[in-house]
């Protein structure tokens, strides 16, 4: 679990919170990324500080509400993602994340919560840079604009 949290870029000096937060769900969850998923949430506002120092304004890439709408659909369903809609993602990702940098913004996807570990392990094959956070993790206090957006068309 910790290996998962390294791996998505995520500090784990936090070791009480991580360790709380395994005693809390460990018992009614034996999936590893599940449990990530959980201490992510459990992380977020150091996820936040992370990735967006201070107080201002996060600005993110974040998916159009088809396209989320459609991502989920495929989650729920086990099905994976046409592969002209998985080309179209990856292509607009990239887009996304060239307008990132010149806006000097972080590389950050937000994505709803049951799409975050799907969207970072498809995208991270390609695009390693890319973060992708979920709406869980992000500190309820900040304002949040989209930079950019990606789409299903």
């Amino acid at each position: 679990m910790l290996q998962n949290l390294l791996a998505e870029r995520v500090s784990i000096r936090d070791m009480r919170t991580i360790i709380e937060t395994l005693a809390e769900h460990a018992p009614t969850q034996s999936d590893p990324f599940e449990l990530t998923s959980v201490v992510r949430v459990a992380l977020g506002r150091a996820i936040t500080q992370q990735w967006f120092p201070g107080n201002g304004e996060i600005q993110v890439i974040g998916l159009d509400t088809p396209l989320e709408r459609l991502l989920l659909q495929a989650l729920q369903g086990g099905g994976g993602l046409e592969p002209g809609l998985a080309d179209r993602l990856l292509d607009q990702a990239k887009q996304a994340l060239q307008r990132q940098e010149m806006l000097s913004a972080p590389p950050v996807l937000l994505v709803n919560h049951a799409l975050r570990a799907l969207l970072a392990r498809f995208l991270r094959r390609t695009l390693p840079q890319l973060v992708v956070l979920s709406n869980l993790e992000i500190n309820d206090e900040r304002q949040i604009r989209m930079t950019s957006t990606i789409g299903a068309a």
